[in-house]
């Protein structure tokens, strides 16, 4: 067994970055590592003028204006015979889907976190947005083929992804808090996802359906199928329902 020192030598250089070696080498670098700027600009102190306490009030009232009005189109200013062009019922969605999905159709906690977060579904080479407190789907985009395909590739554990069924995707609007609360507000968004997810592993686990939660995947190749430019809007989370298994 070849003996050797777990720091590398002080004349050696490491050209590969890994985890380990930003691990290692944090405390010997010349600009801190990016997650600690993360902390570092999200704390609070007494003199900081990036935080008001006071939008506190301001951000109820977006939240609640946003909650009720974004994707609320009139059914007179729609063609009855298109809507479903634009519009797809939740109840008309398979079962699985539409159990995991109609707690987001009422007033209460789940819908509320649809603030921060947007909630995708792709079904049927489709791309649905979910709009909270509505008993309907907005149609986004039709998704070009070979797009499911590439996302689930695109999920590290890939193998364990099933290869049928319905994938939800959280996709976090951060500047929607930060307005109000600065960096901070990128904070209370993370806080709203894992809210969010278990709930949302809840929901399924109650109606007899299996939720799996995909954390790491590739991140541009899932927006750039989703058509998200990965700053404004950005996909964090991925959930598969129920599905054929490989």
């Amino acid at each position: 067994m070849l003996e050797g020192t777990v720091l590398p030598g002080p004349n050696s250089v490491e050209l590969m970055r890994t985890a380990a070696t930003d691990y290692r080498l944090r405390f010997d670098g010349g600009d801190p590592h990016v997650a600690e700027l993360f902390q570092e600009n999200t704390k609070l102190s007494p003199h900081t003028t990036v935080f008001d306490p006071g939008a506190a009030a301001r951000l109820d009232r977006a939240r609640a204006w946003h909650l009720s009005t974004a994707y609320r189109v009139r059914d007179e200013h729609l063609v009855a015979e298109e809507a479903h062009a634009v519009r797809l019922p939740v109840d008309t969605l398979p079962s699985c889907l539409a159990t995991v999905l109609q707690p987001f159709t009422q007033d209460g906690r789940l819908s509320s976190l649809l603030y921060g977060l947007d909630l995708y579904v792709l079904h049927a080479q489709a791309l649905l947005r979910v709009v909270p407190r509505t008993r309907f789907l907005w149609r986004d985009r039709r998704i070009a083929a070979g797009g499911e395909s590439r996302v689930r590739e695109s999920i590290v554990s890939a193998e364990r992804v099933p290869r049928t069924g319905p994938l939800l995707f959280l996709a976090a609007a951060p500047w929607r808090y930060m307005v109000f609360l600065g960096p901070r507000g990128y904070r209370r968004l993370l806080l709203d996802a894992g809210e969010l997810l278990g709930r949302l592993r809840d929901v399924a686990a109650d109606g007899g359906i299996e939720a799996a939660v995909f954390p790491d995947f590739y991140d541009r190749q899932v927006d750039d199928v989703l058509l998200l430019d990965g700053v404004e809007r950005t996909v964090i989370a991925i959930v598969a329902l129920d599905g054929e298994q490989p």
